[in-house]
C-alpha cells in the first residue's frame, strides 16, 4: 500500500504529545542513515486493550488498601472487558503473594482508569503481562 494511503488512515492518532503505538520495522542503511517503517498505528488504548492480557496490582497490606479494592471492583463492574486482573500483596521485604480475582470479573483497561488505580497509596507497582514479539524474518532469509 502505499505511504500516502497509510497516513490517511491513521492521521487522526498523530497529534503533538499524542501517545501511540507503532508497528514496523526500523531499516539501517550505513552509518547514518535509519527510516522507521511504519506497518500500523493505534491509539495507546486500543493498543493496551489487545495487548495486555493480565495486569497485577502490587499492594502494601499496612496501606490504605480498602480504598483501592473498593474503587478497583467499581471499575472492574462498569468496564468488563478482557484483561485479567491479578493483586499482588507485600508479605515480606522480596516476598510477595499473588491471589487471582474472579475469573468473571476482567476490565476493559484503559490509560485514564488506569492511572486513577495506579496512584493509590497502596499501589506500589503493576506487573503487565505483554505478548512475546517475534521480530519478523527478513525478505532474504530462507525457510
Amino acid at each position: 500500500m502505499p505511504l500516502p494511503k497509510r497516513f490517511d488512515r491513521c492521521k487522526n492518532l498523530l497529534e503533538e504529545n499524542q501517545i501511540v503505538a507503532i508497528e514496523g520495522q526500523v531499516s539501517i542503511r550505513g552509518d547514518d542513515e535509519h527510516q522507521l517503517l511504519v506497518n500500523k498505528v493505534v491509539s495507546l488504548d486500543s493498543f493496551l486493550q489487545q495487548n495486555i492480557k493480565e495486569l497485577t496490582f502490587i499492594l502494601e497490606p499496612n496501606s490504605d488498601c480498602p480504598a483501592f479494592l473498593s474503587a478497583l471492583r467499581q471499575e472492574l463492574e462498569h468496564r468488563m472487558g478482557t484483561t485479567k486482573i491479578r493483586l499482588g500483596f507485600l508479605v515480606a521485604e522480596e516476598q510477595l503473594l499473588v491471589a487471582d480475582i474472579a475469573s468473571s470479573l476482567t476490565w476493559e483497561l484503559n490509560k485514564e482508569q488506569f492511572g486513577r488505580l495506579r496512584v493509590y497509596p497502596g499501589v506500589k507497582d503493576v506487573i503487565f503481562e505483554l505478548p512475546v514479539v517475534e521480530p519478523p524474518k527478513s525478505r532474504w532469509e530462507k525457510n
